[in-house]
């Protein structure tokens, strides 16, 4: 797992030198922050950059749906850790891919979703902590906990 203050500090070409062409990633606090639909022009670069270098993006959410300023496939209310309803979506939208990375700010959701898929990890910090779901609020203490033994 590798951990980044941000998603603009990842090293996409190393990660598509590595043969990863499906970035799956999380919305609220790793896209932009928690209930907001607009994305940064910073991540509509990045996910412009590694479509023209080949790769697919999902960005995958246990949010409610939103209209995003994107046009980049989105699975809300995903269930994450689960991968059940992911898996589900892959299938029913034909999207086959050789290797995965998920991107995202929590430790018991998306990066135990990224486990369970068997993708490479990436870990940004959160965007905002003052507004999150209060369980969201609960997990972050005991990340906080894991994450000293990394």
């Amino acid at each position: 797992m590798e951990i980044y203050p941000n998603v603009t500090n990842i090293d996409f070409n190393k990660l598509i030198d590595m043969g990863i062409d499906l970035f799956i990633f999380d919305f609220d606090n790793t896209v932009n922050k928690w209930k907001e639909s607009r994305i940064p022009n910073e991540i509509i670069q990045i996910f412009n950059y590694l479509e023209k270098n080949g790769a697919k993006i999902i960005i995958v959410s246990n949010g409610k749906p939103r209209n995003l300023n994107v046009n980049v496939k989105t699975l809300w209310l995903a269930r994450k850790p689960l991968p059940f309803k992911f898996k589900k979506y892959l299938k029913e939208k034909n999207i086959k891919y050789n290797k995965a990375a998920v991107i995202g700010d929590q430790l018991f959701t998306d990066m135990l979703f990224g486990k369970l898929l068997n993708a490479y990890l990436i870990k940004v910090d959160p965007l905002d902590t003052q507004k999150e779901f209060f369980i969201t609020k609960i997990l972050r203490f005991f990340e906080k906990i894991v994450l000293k033994f990394f």
